[in-house]
């Protein structure tokens, strides 16, 4: 193309070519994005169903340690 002179029919069409493949590389921008926001959701379901486990041994020590205390104070009334 050094040699060849470039012509406004060119120029249209190298710029509807680049127009295209912008079009493809914002489609694929935006569908990506959604992608990352369903995973970050999912993570965050995740996260909380590892959780419940735990919270759930938390509550049942609690309820164990009321219990034994509310044994040990029955045991001291006279």
């Amino acid at each position: 193309m050094s040699g060849s002179r470039i012509t406004l029919d060119m120029l249209g069409e190298l710029m509807l070519n680049m127009q295209a493949d912008l079009q493809v590389v914002s489609s694929t921008m935006l569908r990506l994005d959604r992608s990352i926001d369903r995973l970050r959701d999912e993570m965050h379901e995740i996260r909380n169903e590892l959780r419940a486990p735990h919270r759930q041994g938390q509550r049942t020590a609690a309820r164990v340690r009321r219990l034994e205390e509310g044994a040990a104070q029955a045991r001291e009334v006279p």
